[in-house]
């Protein structure tokens, strides 16, 4: 699969994701009490209700296990996920929900004790939350290997480099084949992003970097969709900025 190696999306990229987004928040006006335009989500008289399992939304060709995806199919362990150009999909899975991008490649861990990944980013881009969970859950990438607890996490995986961003929580992370050995545990109020080379490149092999390809109003509206809000650390600082 090509993927490019810009991790900037367009301006118009940006306005097909919006409308995306509009969309899913007016289908879920109908079942949850939310308005269409969310912000009144946050007032504390709003009930919001979690969302039915499995695949919540698309837009564009996304293909599950091979096979051109359906609203409202579950997902189950093993599954895969490969969205075309211009393709968007929201997922949900117990008690996290994923907002995949276009161009990218998800699969989920298979019942198998040997593997002890959670979820797979071959290629793409990903914004999820999380529920908290006693267990640590994984995510592999070429990379890197991210513990995650209770977290919003935002990834892109391209041929030279993976993009990580802790948008809230803690994630843990451990590089896959590093030339140094590298291990950091992240914890973040608001978007604590890094930057991390493939091995074979000949650029400086991690590095901080700025949050982008992802937006606010999505974390929101994902945690909407759990039945949750953002933490209260991340809603005052999206409120002041």
């Amino acid at each position: 699969m090509k993927i490019s190696s810009s991790f900037f999306p367009s301006t118009n990229s940006d306005l097909k994701r919006r409308q995306f987004l509009q969309t899913v928040l007016s289908v879920m006006a109908s079942g949850t009490g939310i308005h269409s335009s969310y912000p009144c989500a946050q007032e504390t008289n709003t009930a919001i209700l979690p969302a039915h399992q499995g695949i919540h939304a698309l837009h564009g060709e996304v293909y599950h296990n091979g096979q051109l995806a359906r609203v409202g199919v579950r997902i189950q362990p093993g599954d895969t996920f490969e969205s075309k150009v211009g393709a968007t999909a929201v997922l949900v899975m117990q008690d996290n929900v994923f907002l995949l991008r276009e161009q990218s490649h998800l699969e989920l861990s298979p019942t198998n004790k040997r593997i002890h990944y959670f979820l797979r980013m071959v290629a793409g881009g990903l914004l999820a939350v999380f529920g908290h969970s006693n267990k640590q859950r994984t995510i592999h990438t070429s990379a890197a290997t991210i513990g995650i607890r209770g977290t919003g996490l935002y990834l892109e995986v391209a041929n030279e480099q993976t993009y990580i961003c802790d948008c809230y929580g803690t994630v843990d992370i451990i590089a896959n084949g590093s030339p140094i050995h590298y291990h950091e545990i992240v914890h973040a109020d608001y978007h604590h992003a890094r930057r991390m080379q493939n091995t074979d490149s000949k650029q400086p092999w991690i590095s901080q970097s700025s949050m982008h390809g992802h937006q606010d109003h999505e974390l929101i509206m994902l945690e909407a969709l759990a039945g949750r809000r953002p933490p209260t650390t991340f809603s005052h600082r999206q409120s002041i900025l």
